[in-house]
């Protein structure tokens, strides 16, 4: 965020050399791809090494995984969390939504899966 963040809501798209120079410093490819899982922390650790050890039969692809865990019998708490973890902590927030115009107003897509509470 610290080269990405000066550039949002700029009238122009942010330009190539900012986009590579964020990849390079992070070691990113070109496209990421984030997912959360969750539940108790013994099968989300299993899943997680599963998920891994596919991505390393795969020759490029790189795989990285953070854990949180909350206070015991207590869920993970958005505020104890990095900024950039908190869409993953599974509590839903608009605060990241000014990344879609990351080349322009407009530029960006983002999907809605709502969780609510099943009704009758």
């Amino acid at each position: 965020m610290k080269i990405l963040g000066p550039l949002l809501g700029t009238k122009g798209a942010i330009t190539e050399a900012a986009l590579q120079k964020i990849a390079t410093a992070r070691g990113w490819g070109y496209w990421q791809a984030y997912f959360a899982l969750y539940g108790l922390k013994p099968i989300v650790k299993s899943a997680l090494d599963f998920i891994e050890a596919s991505f390393a039969k795969v020759p490029s692809p790189k795989c990285e995984g953070k854990l949180f865990t909350g206070v015991e019998g207590q869920p993970v708490q958005t505020a104890a969390l990095p900024v950039e973890d908190i869409p993953h902590s599974g509590i839903p927030h608009l605060n990241n939504l000014v990344l879609m115009e990351y080349r322009g107003k407009g530029s960006g897509h983002i999907c809605f899966s709502p969780i609510i509470p099943p009704s009758r």
